[in-house]
């Protein structure tokens, strides 16, 4: 009986995937993986932000944020700006990832520095710090 409630876990799991892959981003809300490491909350920066479910060592990569399309990934469009981030912004593969610049907690926000992303994305206000 476990086994066909696995079965058919996996059956939904595909069918949704294949109803949302053409959907923007929609990868990265159906990926267990993604699901089980981060969560989006209240952010004490700005609105909602992303969260580690998990420890994070440094130099981990955490997730791909633009693609090849110049698109923000559904997590990405979470990650709050900081003066003193936790991540960075790295070309890997003609997409852009995150990897951690220290050892992230769990329960901790996921953070980036705007000036340190691609040209296409909006930089923020100088006089603004976390």
């Amino acid at each position: 009986m476990l086994s066909l409630i696995i079965i058919l876990s996996a059956l939904s799991i595909i069918s949704l995937y294949n109803d949302n892959k053409n959907k923007k981003n929609s990868e990265y809300i159906i990926n267990e993986y993604i699901i089980n490491e981060y969560s989006i909350k209240k952010s004490n920066i700005n609105g909602l932000g992303v969260f580690s479910n998990i420890y994070i060592k440094k130099g981990e990569y955490l997730f791909e944020v633009v693609n090849t399309d110049k698109n923000i990934s559904y997590l990405g469009s979470y990650i709050n700006h900081c003066n003193k981030p936790n991540t960075k912004l790295v070309k890997h593969n003609n997409t852009w990832w995150l990897i951690s610049l220290n050892d992230i907690l769990p329960n901790t926000e996921v953070i980036a520095d705007y000036n340190d992303t691609p040209y296409f994305i909006k930089k923020p206000d100088p006089s603004w710090k976390c």
